[in-house]
């Protein structure tokens, strides 16, 4: 019993110790959250750079320098290409989060599955590709260390296909939590093998290192990723290989291929070393490419420490969190200085080994590295908003400046401030250039829904269309009901998708009930109408009902009386606040305006995180959740910012809350469907405002 006892123990100190992201987002601790995220971040790459310097220079006394060249060209372009499959498998990433969010889990490893064994593929090639060249090898005089070293990184990087589609295949779910320690395995166990066999066999101690490496980083990769998969109640990888699904469709590898290519361009580290060995012609550039490869760990994680928000950004890409995923973002840039100014430290440190450090150097790899992590949240920002072409076009337009430095700057030093230049210039394109609207969902929630007609410009046409409910009578199985289930959703993005060709969109008002809207008048609407309908394969029971708006604000007030019964929301969210205080004194009420209240400090971190994700589920979809079985969760909105989380026991009488919950779902649609000014008592630029000062 006393095992037991410090084991859950120390598992309620750690969940004290999570800084979560909702909390973060809501409660104004931006700050603690990036410092607990990028914690071990830090560490790892202050170790690994200290480690790769070591290595470098022990690699360039053991081969000739041309040798040496083209092995540091050749692990970029693996990188590159291994930066490519990760973006490629957006893809599939995509496509579980949609299936997760239409609770058809249950297709989820066979998507996996199928991509799982493209990997395999992939792998088999570039091994077929090693087996060649050391074949090629054999005829032409022997397996020498470099040949051996190659092959070694061949093997490692068709490891790397299949590891990261196996983590890609968790991650769209859930973070893959590994120890510090599991980190460092590929400089420990790398710099290990060489102090313990080079004495032995001497510059055969480096291809034996790579390989030993690559192995005990993807069973490294394996364990902890399997543990995962075990706790979302996945097959692991053998079975799910033993199953030999056929890999993704045509249209699904074309879809692919411009992530991929994007996120390719988005390691400009390896481009760097690639564009600096193209245009080496003297011993200053020869030595620039030395001095890149030395700093390729620093250098990488300077982009590498903003994929860790990718998750992150990807649990806020939802209307209702655009605010506070916008307080995320320019906070994220702030932290991209810190760690500009970290990564440039330790830089520093490898410059001072391999030796050359001068003031302008210094200045030079200073500008570099602030340049090279504010790029970096642009590009993880766009990425993650899908915005693919815009992050290719400005990553090819970088790439064409790289080339330009290295040929027309001679000096070392000024070389690298170019680069930094060519790093600033791509990261100011793409911030100016980032799209600023809702996204491109067609199918939303009904307060974003809206939100959308409102501001629709010109006349609009508004459809309801009526699913069959014979199958929800009392006597129907539950399998029957969810099958029914999901055609409707699946009838209900078709059409979706089909009216915002129309510039239209569509929400669920209820389980059977599907609003459309698109703009034009009576006469354009017949034939997207038409192809709707013929897109709910016949579950649709009666005719749609139609109307005809002269505005999108007019047509957005109408359903809103429509869906509210036209109930008064007069109120101010300040009156609301009020209400709830008078109606549940017991109750929990946080304005986040205000700093968090005392009660709400004294729930777990781990049910307080289920807290606020409850609020943000209620923003979006009106209905309170069900994951904590006590206590019963919901939220005040305005104009798509977050104002206020509700809190009451479940213990309470369910009348009074069901009446807190539909006032509070009256007024919450009334004001989405009001235009800004308009907003009872105060607006929402102000409400805005007064949150963003806080937050931030």
């Amino acid at each position: 019993m006393r095992d037991i006892d410090r084991w859950i123990d120390k598992q309620e100190r750690h969940q004290q110790s999570v800084v979560r992201l909702e909390e973060a987002l809501l409660g104004g601790h931006l700050a603690r959250y990036f410092a607990y995220r990028l914690r071990f971040f830090v560490a790892r790459t202050a170790i690994s750079t200290l480690i790769h310097a070591a290595k470098i220079l022990l690699l360039l006394g053991a081969f000739p320098r041309d040798l040496f060249i083209t092995i540091i060209i050749l692990e970029a372009v693996l990188a590159m290409t291994t930066d490519f499959w990760w973006g490629a498998l957006e893809q599939m990433r995509t496509r579980i989060r949609e299936l997760q969010k239409r609770a058809a889990g249950y297709i989820v490893p066979r998507e996996i599955a199928s991509w799982l064994t493209l990997s395999v593929i992939v792998a088999v090639a570039v091994l077929v590709g090693a087996t060649g060249f050391a074949v090629y090898s054999l005829i032409g005089g022997g397996i020498g260390p470099g040949a051996a070293l190659v092959i070694a990184l061949l093997i490692g990087a068709s490891l790397e296909f299949v590891t990261r589609t196996y983590h890609s295949g968790a991650y769209a779910i859930r973070r893959v939590y590994r120890p510090l320690p599991s980190l460092l395995v590929l400089d420990v166990v790398s710099v290990g093998m060489l102090l313990a066999f080079y004495p032995l066999i001497g510059i055969w101690a480096f291809p034996l290192a790579e390989l030993v490496t690559a192995l005990s980083v993807a069973a490294v990769t394996f364990h902890y990723v399997s543990r995962t998969y075990q706790t979302l109640a996945l097959p692991t990888i053998m079975p799910m290989l033993r199953e030999r699904r056929r890999i993704p469709s045509a249209w699904q590898l074309r879809a692919a291929l411009l992530p991929g290519v994007s996120y390719a361009l988005v390691g400009l580290e390896a481009l760097i070393v690639i564009a600096g060995s193209a245009t080496i012609s003297t011993g200053a550039g020869e030595s620039l490419v030395i001095l890149l490869a030395v700093l390729a760990p620093v250098n990488r994680a300077g982009f590498e420490w903003a994929r860790l928000l990718y998750y992150d950004l990807k649990k806020m890409d939802v209307p209702v969190l655009r605010s506070l995923r916008e307080r995320f973002d320019r906070a994220s840039r702030r932290v991209a200085l810190v760690m500009g100014g970290i990564t440039w430290a330790i830089a520093a440190v490898g410059v001072v080994i391999v030796g050359g450090l001068s003031g302008l150097l210094l200045l030079a790899l200073l500008v570099m590295f602030v340049a090279r992590a504010l790029l970096a949240t642009t590009q993880i920002q766009a990425f993650s908003s899908d915005q693919f072409l815009r992050l290719t076009i400005v990553g090819v337009a970088g790439v064409v400046g790289l080339l330009a430095a290295f040929t027309f700057v001679q000096s070392q030093e000024l070389q690298i401030l170019a680069i930094g230049a060519v790093l600033a210039i791509s990261f100011m394109v793409l911030l100016e250039t980032a799209r600023d609207d809702d996204g491109d969902d067609t199918l939303l929630s009904l307060p974003d829904w809206l939100r959308r007609l409102r501001d629709a410009p010109g006349s609009v046409v508004v459809a309801q269309l009526s699913f069959d409910t014979r199958l929800d009578a009392r006597g129907t199985t539950g399998e029957m009901r969810r099958a029914e289930r999901s055609r409707r959703d699946t009838a209900a993005e078709r059409i979706a998708k089909r009216v915002g060709r129309e510039q239209g969109a569509a929400a669920w008002l209820s389980s059977t009930q599907l609003w459309l809207f698109a703009l034009g008048d009576e006469a354009s609407a017949a034939a997207w109408q038409s192809h709707s309908l013929g897109l709910a394969g016949g579950l649709v029971d009666r005719a749609p009902i139609r109307s005809v708006h002269a505005s999108g604000s007019e047509a957005a007030r109408a359903m809103a009386d429509l869906a509210t019964h036209a109930s008064d929301s007069t109120q101010t969210p300040a009156a609301l606040i009020a209400d709830f205080v008078r109606r549940f004194p017991r109750g929990i009420c946080y304005d986040l305006s205000t700093a968090p209240p005392v009660a709400l400090k004294h729930i777990p971190a781990d049910q307080r995180g289920e807290i606020y994700r409850e609020a943000i589920e209620f923003a979006s979809d009106l209905e309170a959740g069900s994951e904590l079985d006590d206590l019963e969760v919901t939220s005040l909105c305005v104009d798509g910012v977050m104002r206020a989380v509700f809190v009451v026991d479940r213990g309470i009488d369910g009348r009074l809350r069901k009446a807190w919950r539909t006032t509070l779902r009256n007024w919450m649609l009334q004001a989405s469907a009001s235009v800004r000014e308009e907003l009872s008592g105060e607006s929402a630029v102000a409400i805005a405002s007064a949150g963003e000062a806080r937050m931030l």
